[in-house]
């Protein structure tokens, strides 16, 4: 089938034949009536002259009007047609002037083969019909019975040359527009392809360039100009101009992973770094590309995107660093590249030692300008090429890349030194210690979250092991392991009261009687046995189970005390109860020792709550209001582990506290080590002259016992006393024939 448009074609194809052709039958004609004039007589030589003239005068017209007019394509046929029948015309006419058929039908017949040429499929038929008719009528009338066969087998070529021609055109014609349709269809896809491309590109808001490596220019999208703030004109289409505007501090690394890229080393390029606004601000923008080589390998072209990667939320509001979101993209992209060409790289895990008691007591405003000074810290304590991330709080990461050559205990130590240290946030000046875990093994990790995870784990156990920074080793996996462990059978013992109490005494060392007794918790584990409190509480701490443990402890302290006074005959003894820092900075501490005071019946002035140190100074403001207001219930306060804090001597007269705990580590040197008695001697001196009661904890020989007589100390406790056990077992009678 052939449609309108293809039939057009055709006939536009017909016009531009039938002039030619209509001037070469005009000659033919010509051609042919001097050819014979000869033979004919006076009469006959006009007509045929005549008829011949006429003819090629028609032909000639028709060959003008389509030279100058170019009438529309669809009178090409009827034009073809009028060719075929002005030459049959004259032929017939030669026929009744002549007499000479076979002369006349050679050119009838050429001029049948012509228009079979010129004319399409419905006009092709029709002159068909006629010249058949037409002459097989000749034929079969002539005189001489060989004529009609002479003009059946030239009527026969005639159609076969026509027909055979007409065929070669129309499939010439079809094989042409099925080329065109083909070439418009790949146009339109192509178009589609590119409208497609171009949608994608504006719905992603990203910005595209395109790198002639060869020559040097580069084309950069309007998108690519917007995301910087400039205009058409604002930019040049020198990639020279956009390096410049990279950030100083990540242009060094930007450069060495294009290089990389160029040189085969990376399959394609991305990278996420801050370039320069327009307005002079500097936003993030993630850069991806890919370069295009030649047949020897040599990049020739580099094309990509640019995203604004600002306000996308990958990155610290606080600090402008990349946060969790963004840090993990890169640590699955730096773990991915280590495992293709087996690069080194290390993640350290930071975390700021004491940070919350900063933002507590000082304010988030102040807490949150000392994190954008740690910040740029980092920053500063790392190359270009490595990342620096905050996850969230005061926790920060670091991904220390290449390795090579670089030692990595140098790489954290000169961290640990940068942004430990003083820092000035307004008018105040505060110190800053930090714990690292780091993880450096890393190829034997299968994904980028197990090695975030593991990093802060080693930090976890650089906190706990009071160190700087710890490297990961599968060691402190099962620890956390256990740890959890903990936190599940500890949840499970609260609820099913597996913890008791065990007192120990606190002697007077003037008189020997029992000043006080000590209730230390215990945990009765199903499978462990008895387990020390500095193995639990910590957890119940951080779990926030805690509070619940002290009420229970409390309570559990004061009704055995009752009881027990019961059974004495002389005396009345206080108890004393550790209190956690977190217990001690809550605001109705004061009215929960109230509550448990009344519950069980114990006059206030017989409980002595001992608080750490660090405790107390780290919490100074909510500490002192807090003590205050037990003090007014008639509550004692001890200061526990003495010494090994960070309280000023100095600062001890504004506390108000009846009693010192000199920590049990001096106590066991005291003997050995003659800076150690001094320093318990001024402890002891500093206390008397602030009226402060002072109790030496961990007496365990008579030596020791002896030497804190000497320097007038006033309670002692330890196992040269009675270990901790049932507060029934406690004598009630004078322990001083221990000190001889």
């Amino acid at each position: 089938m052939i449609d309108a448009d293809l039939r057009t074609r055709l006939d536009t194809a017909v016009l531009e034949v039938v002039r030619p052709v209509a001037v070469g039958l005009a000659l033919l004609h010509v051609v042919f009536s001097f050819g014979h004039i000869s033979m004919l007589d006076s009469g006959a030589r006009t007509a045929v002259i005549a008829v011949n003239a006429i003819a090629a005068s028609v032909l000639v017209g028709i060959s003008v009007v389509l030279g100058r007019w170019q009438p529309a394509p669809r009178l090409g046929p009827p034009l073809a047609a009028l060719v075929t029948a002005v030459a049959m015309v004259s032929a017939a006419a030669m026929l009744v002037v002549t007499r000479q058929p076979e002369y006349t039908t050679i050119l009838s017949l050429l001029s049948i083969g012509t228009g079979l040429f010129l004319l399409s499929t419905p006009w092709l038929i029709g002159v068909l019909a006629v010249t058949l008719v037409v002459w097989t009528s000749i034929a079969l009338h002539s005189r001489e019975s060989p004529l009609w066969l002479f003009f059946f087998f030239n009527l026969v070529g005639s159609i076969g040359v026509g027909l055979g021609a007409h065929f070669v055109r129309l499939r010439t014609l079809m094989r042409a527009e099925r080329s065109r349709r083909e070439a418009e269809q790949r146009a339109r896809e192509l178009g589609l392809s590119e409208e497609r491309y171009a949608l994608s590109v504006a719905g992603a808001n990203d910005g595209v360039y395109d790198w002639d490596l060869v020559s040097g220019a580069a084309y950069f999208s309007p998108r690519f100009r917007a995301i910087l703030g400039l205009g058409e004109h604002g930019l040049p289409d020198d990639p020279a101009v956009v390096a410049g505007r990279v950030h100083p501090d990540d242009a060094a690394r930007v450069r060495s992973q294009i290089v990389d890229h160029l040189k085969g080393l990376t399959p394609h390029f991305e990278d996420e770094f801050r370039m320069m606004h327009k307005d002079g601000t500097y936003r993030w923008v993630l850069t991806r590309g890919v370069t295009v080589r030649d047949g020897n390998g040599r990049a020739v072209r580099m094309a990509g995107s640019m995203t604004d990667m600002t306000g996308r939320g990958v990155f610290d509001s606080l600090t402008a660093l990349p946060n969790r979101t963004l840090l993990l993209d890169r640590l699955r992209r730096v773990f991915a590249r280590s495992g293709r060409h087996g690069t080194r790289f290390a993640l350290l895990f930071l975390d700021l030692d004491r940070f919350k008691i900063i933002n507590d007591s000082l304010g988030h405003h102040t807490g949150d300008e000392l994190l954008i000074q740690v910040a740029r810290r980092l920053q500063t304590a790392v190359r270009a090429s490595d990342t620096v991330a905050r996850l969230g709080g005061d926790e920060f990461v670091i991904i220390l890349e290449d390795l090579t050559g670089r030692d990595v205990e140098t790489s954290i130590q000169r961290v640990d030194e940068e942004v430990s240290g003083n820092y000035r946030v307004g008018d105040r000046e505060i110190f800053i210690t930090v714990s690292i875990g780091a993880v450096v093994d890393t190829e034997h990790y299968e994904c980028a979250e197990d090695i975030l995870r593991d990093a802060d784990t080693a930090m976890y156990q650089a906190k706990q092991g009071d160190r700087a920074h710890a490297i990961f080793d599968v060691e402190m996996r099962e620890a956390v392991r256990r740890r959890l462990q903990i936190e599940s059978e500890l949840r499970r013992a609260v609820e099913t009261g597996q913890f008791g109490l065990a007192f120990q005494p606190i002697v007077d060392l003037n008189d020997g009687h029992v000043y006080a007794v000590e209730a230390l918790s215990r945990w009765h584990h199903p499978q462990r046995g008895w387990i020390e409190p500095r193995e639990f509480i910590p957890v119940m701490e951080e779990i926030g189970i805690i509070q619940g443990f002290t009420t229970w402890t409390l309570v559990e302290a004061c009704l055995q005390l009752v009881a027990w006074d019961a059974l004495r005959d002389v005396g009345s003894p206080a108890v004393t109860v550790n209190v956690s820092g977190r217990q001690i900075a809550r605001d109705h501490l004061a009215d929960e020792i109230a509550a448990v005071l009344d519950r069980t019946g114990l006059e206030p002035g017989r409980l002595i709550l001992e608080i750490t140190e660090d405790a107390i100074m780290e919490r100074a403001d909510k500490a002192v209001h807090t003590i205050r207001a037990l003090r007014g219930l008639g509550v004692r306060i001890m200061m526990d582990d003495f010494g090994t804090g960070h309280s000023s001597l100095g600062a001890l007269h504004s506390l108000p506290i009846d009693s010192l705990k000199i920590d049990h580590s001096f106590i066991s040197r005291l003997s050995t080590e003659p800076q150690v008695a001094e320093l318990v001697r001024a402890m002891i001196g500093l206390g008397h002259n602030l009226g402060i009661k002072i109790v030496a904890e961990g007496i365990e020989t008579a030596e020791q016992l002896a030497l804190l007589g000497g320097m007038k100390c006033d309670l002692g406790q330890g196992n040269l006393f009675g270990p901790p056990g049932d507060i029934g077992r406690i004598s009630t009678q004078p322990l001083t024939a221990l000190a001889t």
